[in-house]
């Protein structure tokens, strides 16, 4: 149901009234809109001598000094005082009701409690514990006993023929940092001259090496100094070991280090109807369906077909010990503490390690925990679909393959082939101080 406003009956009232005023005066568009404004305030009037609610009172104030600017300066006359005089009463009985509401809402102070106050008590403290106190101290008498401290030390100093060791969780981290680094500094020649020939001495660096990284990374992020020290420090114990590692493997001279320096059956038919020439039964031909049945496996030579990958081969199914922890201790150095990144990172499609490898596991004698070791995308030919040929229609050149292997050095880490590495600015950045927001201008002088 429409209301009363949107009525066709209010409508034609509107209408008619805007007509007539229009054709009896020169001014009767406005003359129409001077009379709505004034037929407002008269039900405006009404409606605050009944009590209409505020919210009304005050929408219908708001809609008549609306109507009032859009006439744009009216003429004075008696219509627009009186329309003044009930738009200044409607809003002395919004303000009157206002005030009400606020006197109710208002809390009624409780005064009898300043009644009773009496300053002078409260200028007055009396304190008898503070008192008893004060007199005891001339009456107390000397006494010679003395309070004996013996602390218990928490960072113990390192023994200088000892490689010592770091923890995550120790107690007072900052300081057994300056310790170690300072041991480094001092007793890590002497130590590497007594030991470079025992054949723990590259896994225990290779250990200290990490467990060092990964503590000092997490303390030392957000101070370049302390990142610099880190960097000398893990830099020192890694010549340490390279040099362990050529006094156990001599031929290791021979190769680069890679750290970077700078900072990869028939049916015959005949005239088009199918013949038997003899039974089913004939005992030559099942003889020479047995024939034609044999099948045989393939056999794959268990080595790459080039040289230099077989040599590579042979020598990863029993790599030294103290080679195996120089490589991966040396790829630590590379990838994790020094941030370099590989020209291209490639991951396998498919997996297929030496150690898995069925022809050669049996050899394999290296250590299964290592970080570098050979994997090949490629299946081996044992493996694939074609491993079982027909002996009727197989050549020796069909069942004597060559490997199908390709293998490639993998970082079991990382998930990755290992590639050629190139430093990254991320080294930089770590060693470089952090200026403020403000001081933004002047962070490309320190690069």
């Amino acid at each position: 149901k429409l209301p009363w406003r949107r009525s066709p009956l209010w409508l034609l009232i509107r209408a008619g009234l805007q007509l007539t005023m229009a054709r009896f005066s020169s001014r009767g568009h406005d003359m129409y809109k001077e009379f709505m404004v004034f037929l407002m305030a008269e039900v405006l009037n009404i409606s605050t001598k009944h009590g209409a609610g505020s919210e009304e009172l005050h929408t219908m104030s708001t809609k008549i000094c609306r109507r009032l600017c859009k006439l744009n300066h009216p003429p004075e006359g008696k219509w627009l005082t009186h329309v003044r005089e009930i738009l200044s009463k409607t809003s002395q009985s919004l303000a009157t009701r206002w005030d009400q509401i606020c006197m109710e809402s208002e809390r009624s102070l409780d005064l009898k409690a300043v009644e009773t106050f009496k300053p002078a008590d409260s200028t007055q403290l009396s304190l008898p514990g503070m008192e008893t106190f004060v007199a005891s101290v001339s009456a107390r008498k000397y006494t010679t006993e003395v309070a004996h401290f013996n602390p218990v030390p928490q960072v113990l100093l390192l023994d200088d023929n000892r490689l010592p060791t770091i923890e995550k969780g120790e107690r007072y981290l900052c300081f057994r940092l300056a310790m170690l680094e300072s041991w480094v500094a001092a007793n890590l020649d002497l130590w590497l001259k007594h030991h470079i020939r025992e054949e723990d001495t590259c896994g225990e660096l290779k250990d200290l090496i990490q467990s060092y990284h990964q503590v000092a990374s997490r303390q030392y992020s957000g101070r370049p100094e302390g990142a610099s020290r880190m960097l000398l420090t893990i830099g020192e114990l890694w010549v340490a070991m390279d040099k362990a590692a050529i006094q156990a493997l001599p031929s290791l001279m021979l190769y680069e280090h890679e750290v970077p320096i700078e900072c990869d059956e028939y049916a015959q038919e005949e005239y088009g109807v199918p013949v038997r020439h003899h039974s089913y039964g004939c005992v030559r031909c099942g003889y020479l369906n047995k024939a034609n049945s044999l099948r045989i496996d393939m056999h794959e030579w268990p080595l790459p077909q080039d040289d230099l990958e077989a040599q590579s081969t042979v020598f990863e199914l029993s790599v030294p010990t103290i080679f195996s922890e120089w490589r991966d201790s040396t790829l630590y150095v590379i990838n994790d503490v020094l941030l370099s990144e590989q020209i291209d990172t490639l991951y396998p499609q498919s997996s297929y390690p030496l150690r898995d490898y069925p022809p050669l596991s049996k050899f394999f004698q290296s250590g299964r925990g290592y970080r570098v070791h050979l994997l090949s995308e490629a299946k081996p030919n044992m493996v694939t679909h074609r491993r079982t040929l027909n002996v009727q229609s197989c050549t020796e050149s069909d069942v004597c393959v060559n490997n199908g292997l390709r293998y490639q050095y993998f970082d079991g880490s990382r998930g990755w082939f290992l590639e050629n590495f190139l430093p990254t600015e991320g080294l930089s950045h770590l060693c470089t101080l952090s200026l403020p927001g403000r001081a933004h201008n002047l962070r490309r002088f320190l690069m």
